[in-house]
């Protein structure tokens, strides 16, 4: 049942295609049978009984049926053609756009392979059921209710008999149906890991190389292939034994036609046009049977792409739950008792968080590896969802609002700077519209134009895969460019500048402060240096808020804000020592 809805969810919003082609898929069917129908009159009217006025009339209707045909046989393909990429374009939307509002924990149930077999696999196979195969099944169940019909007129011994036999096909077909399923699924599971673990030692070829591991992941690649070539045939043994059992029941109706029609034509029951068209009709009637019961067996196994994609219609049911409007301006942002601890976590990354966000102002959260700092800006940007207490917006738990309407509004920074594999304009802008001016405006307060203009083509050189021709340090400010560029009203930066050195991140974090003056900076960093100028710093400890205020307020609080200052002073003291000794 949930199957079937999935199916009207995919074909929802483009019925006229379907119908169109469903129309024309019929037209074929009833010129077929018409075809079929034109050459008894031949035979019997024009060549036994000698009406050759008769014969100009039918050879039209013959070629004009022949013509028709052609035509419906050139045009159903375009179609179907179009509603199949209308359907894997509606489906690979769909797809991105439940990824994009995964968590990071619903994201990490699966491996990449996986999403990736969804777009190359599952999306595409389950386009060519909706697209192809529904409506064929569709014009062959069509073709057997107009074809039996026209039987009966002739003989409807005949049409009970091949009737029978159809039952007889469908019975042994449904008997391997659960094999086919279970081997189905089994199959596609084992292709989405082949294809992980292909993108694994592709990403990872440096490390296998380095640690001379090539001989195992080949090794590893050959036995999950062999897995997944195993269940494919398994799946196409249970297919054949389905042809295998029915041809047999094929050909004894067609024998039965042959031998019924030939004993009633002569008994002068029938004419001989009627034998030759109950013959015709009954391979018709037989063929449109067997690609009925065919369509019945292959859509086990594509029903299997079917679930596997369910999730999109389930999420999207979710996603169109959340309909709260989000306000044009923001009064307040506050965390209500927030816990959170990361899956497979044995202790409390937060533990009952009240906090409120004072907008408009430079934001610190400071504290030691592991304290839950960064988990609060995790939170804010919905990576996680919190596992009791509430986040809200102006009294509005973030959840009810629409993922997209919340990040138009906030901008997330991490050390971990991803880039695309295209050109440094295109990295910044992601498909937006930027003058020149602003990139270089966004790019000199990001201390990154210098560098750019060393390329001859400036913003349009390529960086490579991942930015891997660029230093962390520059990958990270072109990052902040990125950001920047965007105004957001909430900028969050966890440890954005961390591969930067002391002066660079201070000119960094100056431009910064300068651009988003009156602005929420939220900055979440190891060297306490660069927040002391922050209206407000929260410090955690251990999934605590322990204290919060400003530098030189919580420095006479002489509390654990106090302790981290005296920690780095140190550390710096120490390095500084063992530069000048070196």
């Amino acid at each position: 049942m949930r199957g079937i809805k999935s199916i009207l969810f995919m074909v929802k919003n483009k019925k006229r295609l379907l119908i169109m082609i469903l129309f024309l898929l019929g037209m074929e069917s009833i010129v077929l049978i018409y075809n079929t129908q034109v050459q008894k009159y031949l035979i019997d009217d024009v060549f036994l009984k000698q009406m050759f006025d008769k014969l100009y009339i039918l050879l039209l209707l013959l070629f004009s049926c022949i013509f028709l045909h052609a035509i419906l046989n050139s045009l159903i393909p375009q179609v179907m053609q179009k509603y199949n990429y209308v359907i894997q374009k509606e489906l690979s939307n769909g797809l991105l756009s439940v990824l994009y509002g995964y968590t990071i924990d619903e994201l990490r149930e699966k491996q990449t392979g996986n999403y990736v077999n969804y777009f190359t696999g599952d999306i595409q196979n389950a386009a060519i059921f909706v697209s192809d195969d529904i409506p064929k099944g569709i014009q062959s169940l069509f073709s057997v209710i107009i074809v039996s019909v026209v039987i009966a007129f002739l003989s409807p011994f005949l049409v009970v008999a091949v009737i029978l036999f159809s039952l007889l096909i469908y019975f042994v077909s449904k008997k391997i149906e659960p094999s086919i399923s279970e081997s189905a699924g089994r199959a596609q599971e084992a292709k989405a890991k082949v294809i992980s673990v292909i993108e694994e030692e592709i990403s990872g070829t440096r490390e296998i190389i380095a640690f001379n591991n090539k001989e195992w992941e080949k090794k590893r690649l050959i036995s999950i292939f062999f897995d997944y070539f195993k269940h494919t045939t398994k799946e196409g043994d249970f297919q054949n034994k389905v042809i295998v059992r029915s041809e047999p029941i094929r050909w004894a109706v067609i024998w039965i036609s042959l031998g019924y029609g030939g004993v009633l034509a002569m008994q002068g029951k029938i004419s001989i046009g009627s034998f030759v068209v109950l013959y015709q009709f009954s391979l018709q009637l037989m063929n449109a049977v067997l690609s009925f019961t065919r369509f019945i067996t292959s859509s086990w196994s594509q029903m299997q792409h079917i679930k596997r994609l369910e999730f999109i219609y389930d999420h999207n049911k979710k996603f169109n739950e959340n309909t709260e409007n989000l306000p044009s301006s923001f009064d307040s942002i506050k965390f209500h008792n927030v816990d959170f601890t990361y899956k497979g976590g044995k202790e409390p990354a937060l533990k009952r968080i009240n906090l409120t966000l004072p907008l408009g102002r430079k934001i610190a959260i400071v504290g030691e590896s592991g304290s839950g700092k960064s988990t609060i800006s995790k939170l804010l940007m919905r990576f996680y969802e919190p596992d009791s207490g509430d986040i809200t917006v102006n009294g509005i738990v973030i959840q009810k609002f629409k993922n997209d309407d919340w990040f138009r509004h906030i901008a997330f920074v991490t050390q971990e700077a991803y880039l695309f594999p295209s050109t440094i304009r295109e990295n910044l802008s992601l498909g937006s519209d930027y003058s020149n001016e602003e990139l270089e405006y966004a790019c000199n307060l990001a201390q990154i134009q210098e560098f750019i203009n060393q390329f001859n083509q400036g913003f349009d050189t390529v960086i490579g895969e991942h930015g891997n021709t660029l230093s962390g340090g520059q990958k990270q400010r072109i990052i902040l460019a990125r950001s920047l560029l965007r105004t957001p009203e909430i900028l969050v930066l966890d440890e954005a500048t961390s591969a930067l050195d002391l002066e660079t991140e201070r000119l960094v974090m100056r431009g910064i402060d300068l651009e988003r003056k009156n602005k929420t900076t939220i900055v979440i960093a190891h060297r306490l240096s660069t927040i002391k100028n922050a209206d407000v710093i929260f410090v955690m400890q251990h999934g605590d808020l322990v204290e919060y205020g400003a530098h030189n307020e919580l420095l006479r609080k002489n509390g654990y804000y106090s302790k981290l200052v005296e920690k780095e002073l140190l550390s710096s003291y120490t390095r500084s020592r063992l530069d000048t000794h070196m």
